[in-house]
């Protein structure tokens, strides 16, 4: 089963239109809720659940950056980290926030990178511009002790 969601999704990549010259396919982190790892690992990130509405537009949000994906753990719940293979296109540059809005015209992504850290964001708005490769697993965090 886990073959064929890859064949599709890696199918889906490969027919995908790019308005850019040069494409680059890039390793990326999405952080999920436990319910929705057997639908990405079903349908890819074509779930509702999959997208989020945020300051860089309303779709699914992917990092570079490991700590900054395990940082969106709610406590007392298990944390899914996606390493994917991403495909950007032409990323749009984001300066200033985009509250829950559409891909900018001309672009297939939103690309933010926080000033003077390694830690940026990247939103896809077309499901078959990731393909998810493997699922970690995090136990909820441990309770201190009172």
């Amino acid at each position: 089963m886990i073959l064929s969601v890859l064949w599709k999704t890696q199918t889906r990549i490969l027919t995908t239109p790019l308005l850019c010259s040069k494409t680059t396919v890039v390793p990326m982190f999405h952080t999920a809720k436990l319910g929705s790892k057997a639908e990405i690992m079903e349908a890819g990130f074509s779930t509702p659940a999959s997208q989020t509405m945020g300051n860089f537009g309303r779709g699914v949000y992917f990092t570079r950056d490991l700590g900054h994906a395990l940082q969106r753990q709610v406590p007392s719940q298990p944390l899914i980290i996606v390493l994917s293979l991403v495909l950007p296109g032409n990323a749009y540059p984001v300066t200033e926030s985009l509250q829950d809005g559409p891909c900018q015209a001309g672009h297939q992504s939103h690309y933010a990178k926080v000033s003077g850290s390694a830690i940026d964001e990247l939103v896809v708005f077309d499901s078959a511009q990731a393909l998810p490769l493997f699922f970690l697993q995090f136990p909820p965090p441990a309770r201190e002790a009172t």
